[in-house]
């Protein structure tokens, strides 16, 4: 029978989630194994052939579609291990990418580093600045060539590449968006003298107005593409010979998923592979509304997003390590707040902190005897009777809780606190910490948190959902398919769509043309159709849009080209997202608008089943234990269910086999009729 298979990568556990055609579904979570991560996403899938009672090439062989969430490439950028890269740019602008918009030293701050401004610095440089090399070309904005290519410099800058031993050539010319015809020149040149070296040119990655963030995104592409197509040739590889022949897609940063030769191509759209599949995992979540606040607490990071109207929250721009580029990305914010985070104790403030260093997977915590002695979030979670120590990982995996203990003794001696006390301090400050980025991703954006469903997932999500949903103000958490919650990514990446976004960057002031935007539109979508095939996919149109007075864009969606009001409802639009984004009376009708960018998004379905309710039958008590309530300050002897159906009030513990879901006093707990479980916080 067909297989559906999802496989996530995190920083400390392999999540796999796997469907056949009559819906039945399994799960497998192995501990990652970097640097061969390919080795913990094989070993889930001989645990998920395992569970059904097959091997790893009969799965293989059955499976139609393979979808993969990956960190490869986020690994790469953060430990700095990338590829030697050469930069060819127009001749005078090769400092675009060192003076970063003088905004390099603080972009992507938080407020407190921000106040710091001694301790704030420009990253370390991903191209080095003798590896960028100026050529005489010049397009102007209307996309009209004013001094013509200098190919014989283009030439002396390859075999200056070659002499150098560059690894990947990025390509970024001066208003190339509006003529990529000098670019795509290159490119050709460097193909064909080069052709085993990573070549990527700004127009394919990101055609947008912007120098800086078109030289910084063609950089990271092509510094973390030779090592990401490595893992990914390699993996392949493998699963060939293991049987699987079919395409394997990766999960990427715009939503849905992509096939590998993309990935290939573009390993950048990689970042946040694994999130993005949990956020789109949470709008499938049946009977919940279209207000989600997608909340997925890992071992190494909690990462929260928002679904506003039935769709997930996207931006243009994106930060990584100080440097921001432009790609349409599914808007996710990040902090070190997992199960893993190393919990410590700052001496020059005098204060416990949490991360955002994690364990990671080897050694871990130190509850998981692989040598870890640092106290992190799980280590307090099994002190503070969270986490039962034989059923970990439904009983595949133990825990030690001596040594949770004493690595949790070495913290609270430094502070002076008993092992309790100390245990209870981390989990309040991790909660702490998850409520203030919820706050700030819908607070900040103009979202009222009241408005929304909570949707809990991850390993550790369940376990601490109710407490940090509590303090910013929610009325109910949803934990989503009992059997799927704590690998919910795993999940979206087997479920979601193909996926293809295609953007074009442009100058449109209102009263708009259609007849000029059309132009843009047609492009866009023939290129769509020789993707994907004509007609054979579903597409949203948006555009940037601004005051002409202002730098600052919005993403809004386009009203219906053919509308005898076009002009007038995308202007419509555009004020009414300004003034909720910035408040009533922020916008300025006097002033006109511009179109910068028109993006569409096509999404096609790979025919995924629909999957089979998990209910379970009744609520199953299956023993008690003492467990510490921050309302009581003390433990309590708590009942501990091993499922829920019938409404039951806390405080309580469920067990499921690969997460425990804590409900604290006065909130209560449910099934609903779609095999989710509920959780209602208590009203004010």
């Amino acid at each position: 029978m067909p297989f559906f298979v999802g496989v996530d990568i995190g920083g400390t556990f392999t999540d796999v989630w796997a469907i056949r055609d009559t819906g039945a579904t399994a799960i497998a979570k192995t501990s990652s194994t970097p640097p061969r991560f390919e080795e913990g996403f094989l070993n889930g899938i001989g645990e998920l052939a395992t569970k059904f009672d097959t091997t790893v090439e009969a799965l293989l062989a059955d499976t139609v579609l393979l979808a993969h969430g990956t960190t490869v490439a986020t690994n790469i950028m953060v430990q700095r291990e990338g590829a030697k890269v050469g930069l060819i740019v127009t001749k005078g602008h090769r400092d675009a990418l060192t003076m970063m918009r003088a905004t390099g030293r603080t972009a992507g701050l938080s407020p407190e580093l921000l106040a710091d401004t001694k301790a704030t610095n420009k990253p370390s440089p991903i191209v080095d600045p003798s590896t960028i090399v100026e050529i005489d070309e010049r397009i102007d904005v209307d996309g009209d060539v004013v001094v013509p290519l200098a190919e014989t410099q283009v030439k002396e800058a390859i075999e200056f590449f070659s002499a150098k031993g560059i690894e990947s050539i990025g390509i970024s010319f001066l208003w190339s968006f509006a003529n990529p015809a000098h670019e795509h020149t290159v490119e050709a040149m460097v193909r064909r003298a080069l052709p085993t070296t990573f070549v990527s040119s700004s127009t394919n990655l990101s055609p947008q107005i912007g120098e800086y963030e078109r030289t910084a995104a063609v950089a990271i592409n092509c510094y973390v593409g030779p090592e990401t197509a490595t893992y990914l040739t390699r993996l392949q590889r493998q699963l060939r010979e293991l049987g699987y022949q079919r395409p394997l897609y990766l999960t990427h940063c715009s939503g849905g998923v992509m096939e590998v030769d993309e990935a290939v191509r573009s390993p950048i759209k990689l970042f946040q592979s694994g999130p993005v599949s949990g956020i789109n995992a949470s709008v499938k979540v049946p009977g919940i509304g279209d207000q989600i606040i997608a909340a997925d607490m890992g071992g190494t990071s909690f990462d929260v997003g928002l679904v506003v109207d039935g769709r997930p929250l996207s931006r243009k721009s994106t930060i990584v390590d100080h440097y921001e580029y432009q790609l349409a990305t599914v808007d996710i914010q990040s902090i070190g707040s997992g199960g893993g985070s190393v919990a410590w104790f700052d001496e020059e403030q005098g204060a416990l902190r949490v991360g955002p260093h994690s364990a990671g997977a080897r050694p871990g915590p130190a509850a998981y005897g692989r040598g870890g002695t640092k106290p992190t979030v799980t280590d307090a979670d099994l002190l503070l009777g969270y986490l039962n120590p034989t059923y970990f990982l439904g009983g595949a995996m133990g825990l030690d809780v001596d040594a949770s203990e004493q690595a949790m003794a070495g913290l609270a001696n430094k502070m002076g606190l008993s092992v309790t006390e100390t245990a209870a301090g981390v989990g309040e400050i991790v909660d702490k910490q998850m409520g203030d980025l919820v706050r700030r991703l819908t607070l900040g954006k103009g979202f009222d948190p009241r408005d929304f469903v909570l949707v809990a997932y991850g390993g550790a999500g369940p376990v601490h959902a109710a407490g940090f949903a509590q303090d910013i103000g929610v009325r109910e958490v949803v934990i989503p398919g009992t059997d799927a919650s704590s690998v919910w990514s795993a999940f979206g990446a087997a479920t979601s769509d193909l996926v293809h976004v295609v953007e074009q960057g442009c100058y449109f002031t209102a009263p708009f043309q259609t007849s000029q935007i059309g132009q843009v539109i047609a492009g866009i979508r023939d290129h769509i159709d020789q993707r994907l095939g004509r007609d054979n996919y579903s597409v949203t149109w948006t555009a940037d849009m601004h005051y002409t007075t202002q730098i600052s864009e919005l993403e809004v969606t386009l009203p219906d080209l053919s509308g005898r009001s076009f002009g007038e409802e995308a202007v419509d639009r555009f004020q009414d997202l300004y003034e909720r984004t910035y408040g009533r009376g922020a916008g300025f009708s006097e002033v006109a608008v511009e179109i910068t960018a028109i993006r569409a998004r096509a999404q096609q379905s790979l025919g995924q089943p629909g999957t089979a309710s998990d209910q379970v039958d009744r609520s199953g008590v299956k023993g008690r234990r003492k467990v510490y309530w921050p309302a009581l300050h003390d433990y309590a002897e708590t009942p501990i269910f091993s499922s829920i159906k019938e409404r039951a009030e806390g405080p309580l513990v469920v067990e499921l086999p690969d997460t425990s879901i804590v409900v604290h006093p006065g909130q209560a707990i449910h099934a609903d009729c779609s095999g989710n479980l509920v959780l209602t916080l208590r009203e004010g």
